[in-house]
């Protein structure tokens, strides 16, 4: 018997679904997340493809909170989080310390230096300065205090919760963009955003325009490290909260796209 998630998956023979079908991601086998608009899951042998609920196009990284170990199932013991549209996996930089995962994200519990690694090679895909990008972060913070999101550090660029109750965007010349977001510390996740496009960034803060028009003079190192929940010089900058999903495009997003995947993230991870 084919299952599925609800409403997301067909059949490779185009046959549909019934929404009510259910996933046992016991006998999920693998998930694969290539270019298009599916993903393919095995489940029992039998090919399932489903429908990815983001924009695809341009799309060369993706850290999933609740896909973490690449599996149709979230894995509470894997020390790789794994991209699920490129080959840059990240490794954790602590074998225990301040973090954990839970159901749908990676959950920093200690500003100890904890966090993942992603290969080097990243870095110079999004490299040199002037190439355009986004950068979506949906995130939830535990603590009054600055933190990294996902970074490397200068020469470089940055994404970090600032106090108080700002999301800040930066660039290792300019801009430093720090932009307001509302609502109290428990239970609520956010998605910020930064694109960048003809050397302007724009952010957003859940799926709205927040800022845009500045001019960037500094960029992505090509051989310095990104951090998942941390930051690569400075352990008193890792993540206290949480991490649910980043996804890393080679391109600007418009402002519908931006809003269609907050629309996803919401409905996947419970965002206000």
């Amino acid at each position: 018997m084919i299952r599925c998630l609800p409403a997301l998956c067909i059949l490779h023979s185009a046959l549909c679904i019934p929404a009510a079908a259910q996933v046992d991601w016991s006998s999920v086998a693998s998930v694969s997340i290539p270019s298009g608009q599916v993903a393919s899951v095995s489940i029992d042998g039998d090919a399932v493809w489903c429908r990815i609920p983001y924009v695809t196009d341009g799309l060369i990284a993706w850290y999933d909170g609740i896909w973490n170990a690449g599996l149709g199932v979230h894995s509470l013991m894997t020390t790789t989080w794994k991209d699920l549209a490129g080959g840059n996996d990240a490794t954790q930089r602590l074998p225990s310390g301040g973090w954990q995962w839970s159901q749908k994200a990676y959950v920093g519990t200690a500003a100890d230096g904890h966090g993942f690694t992603v290969p080097e090679a990243f870095s110079s895909t999004l490299s040199p300065l002037g190439q355009s990008h986004t950068v979506e972060i949906v995130f939830s913070y535990a603590a009054e205090q600055r933190m990294s999101l996902f970074s490397q550090y200068f020469p470089g660029i940055g994404f970090e919760y600032y106090p108080t109750r700002m999301f800040r965007a930066y660039y290792s010349g300019a801009p430093d963009v720090k932009t307001a977001i509302s609502g109290g510390l428990a239970n609520h996740v956010y998605t910020g955003a930064a694109a960048s496009s003809s050397a302007k960034v724009v952010t957003y803060i859940d799926g709205v325009q927040v800022y845009g028009g500045a001019a960037v003079t500094g960029g992505i190192s090509p051989s310095s490290q990104f951090i998942l929940g941390g930051e690569n010089t400075r352990s008193n900058m890792s993540m206290v909260g949480a991490l649910y999903c980043i996804r890393i495009y080679n391109r600007a997003l418009t402002a519908e796209e931006i809003a269609a995947n907050y629309a996803a993230d919401k409905a996947r991870f419970g965002l206000p």
